[in-house]
């Protein structure tokens, strides 16, 4: 029964990193076309790639970055 349990949670993360996979694949097809490309910078977002990973590193740097600005200027939410 725990063999099975396991199994499971293998296919899940498996299926998660084919769908992750897929998206991102997509993602980059759409990315990669210059019309889009053109709407994009013409509402002044700059177009970008990657993978999940640089994403995720790309979010963590922000979050500091923007963390330290905040306490640095002491931003309160009211």
């Amino acid at each position: 029964m725990a063999q099975d349990a396991m199994d499971g949670v293998r296919k899940f993360v498996h299926s998660v990193a084919v769908i992750v996979a897929t998206l991102n694949k997509g993602m980059h097809e759409i990315i990669n076309d210059t019309a889009f490309q053109k709407k994009l910078i013409d509402q002044g977002i700059e177009p970008m790639g990657g993978t999940p990973d640089e994403l995720a590193k790309r979010i963590d740097n922000e979050v500091k970055q923007f963390g330290q600005l905040v306490k640095q200027i002491n931003l309160k939410v009211e």
